[in-house]
């Protein structure tokens, strides 16, 4: 076990620990390396390195995990260690940070008075079915019990002019988000995004990710070998092996249980990325700070996904076109199935949660509609 430390920008060799590589990175990041190490270790380094302090819950005390960061923001470290292994941060009554299993984001139950913007059975109905589909569909990181019950609980359903919710604080502070943008989105022909107030820590997906270009990968070369290998561990040994962050698809279970093969000796980063995304049949995507490898259908999910609402009102020829337009449009749009994506029209606001390629129609007609001459207006 080896542990490597570098400070001020020299490197200082330090002995034996644990069987796994780390780096103190400093102000340059976190940066780990572990290889089946328990969990409060690996919370440990990260804290070393100037992340949050963060405590391993009692059921996760034990649990060996394979993880691997590269000059790493830290929380941003945070949110991969979760995504790559299965975990959750949640506050615990005193107030600390707690890493466990997805079941530990205990589910409660809040009610919400949605009269003012879901005044009839029918806009009830498309409100409910947007939260089911894209506010619900959204939130990916759960686990199966032993008893075949899957935690934490998502639940929405309608019931005397209230919509209710049995979801992890975190989804509510989505739907609470939602309901608000829609009560905020009052002038015709408007369009306003949700944006989310997530912790660091958090693993919301309802913000919109702008366009960022994704650094060069290093330079250099790498050797492992990788021999049936599952497409975490094979992410795994790219990113212990290079100066680059690599990862898989948290929620694709299909490419989880993908194997790997490969004899990288003195591969270049690149081709090693590349044949490894062969194998798996797959691209690479930037997100959140890192590499991913990412199937086709799944990747504008990580790049191009956002939710919006567009209202739709408005008096006279030119609002009758507008909200029917929009609503005929919305249910044209060929929806995959197993995504967030969804689109519903709640009274004169029209809900949409896809990918910006899809949302372009809506936005055609919110342009075409604001520059409409609208009767009574001046």
């Amino acid at each position: 076990m080896k542990k490597r430390a570098r400070l001020g920008g020299a490197g200082i060799a330090a002995g034996l620990l644990a069987g796994w590589w780390v780096g103190w990175a400093g102000a340059a990041g976190v940066t780990v390396d572990a290889k089946e190490v328990e969990l409060p270790e690996v919370l440990k380094v990260i804290a070393a390195q100037g992340g949050p302090n963060l405590a391993a819950d009692p059921s996760t005390a034990k649990e060996k995990v394979t993880f691997a960061c590269n000059e790493m923001p830290p929380y941003c470290a945070v949110r991969w260690l979760c995504r790559a292994c299965g975990l959750v941060v949640v506050p615990s009554k005193a107030g600390r940070l707690v890493v466990g299993k997805p079941s530990l984001d205990a589910a409660v139950a809040e009610d919400y008075n949605v009269a003012s913007v879901a005044a009839t059975p029918a806009a009830a109905e498309a409100l409910l079915d947007f939260v089911k589909r894209a506010v619900l569909g959204a939130y990916q990181h759960r686990e199966r019990t032993e008893g075949g019950e899957v935690k934490p609980e998502l639940e929405a359903t309608f019931e005397k002019g209230r919509l209710k919710v049995l979801a992890p604080r975190m989804v509510h502070r989505e739907v609470l988000t939602l309901l608000k943008t829609m009560a905020a989105t009052r002038k015709p022909a408007s369009a306003e995004e949700l944006h989310v107030a997530y912790k660091p820590y958090e693993l919301g997906m309802l913000n919109a990710r702008g366009p960022v270009a994704p650094p060069m990968l290093p330079k250099g070369e790498v050797s492992f070998e990788l021999a049936g290998a599952a497409a975490a561990e094979a992410a795994w040994a790219l990113t212990s092996k290079s100066k680059a962050n690599f990862f898989i698809d948290p929620w694709d279970e299909g490419l989880r249980t993908t194997k790997v093969t490969l004899a990288a000796e003195k591969m270049s980063v690149k081709a090693a990325a590349e044949q490894i995304a062969k194998q798996l049949w797959a691209e690479q995507c930037w997100f959140d700070g890192a590499w991913m490898f990412v199937r086709g259908p799944r990747r504008p999910y990580y790049e191009k996904f956002c939710a919006r609402i567009y209202n739709v009102a408005g008096t006279g020829l030119a609002g009758s076109y507008m909200a029917g337009e929009a609503e005929r449009q919305g249910k044209a749009i060929k929806l995959p199935e197993g995504f967030p994506y969804a689109v519903d029209r709640v009274g004169d606001k029209l809900l949409a949660a896809m990918p910006e390629d899809l949302q372009r129609p809506f936005e055609a007609l919110m342009k075409w509609a604001a520059g409409a001459k609208w009767p009574g207006s001046r």
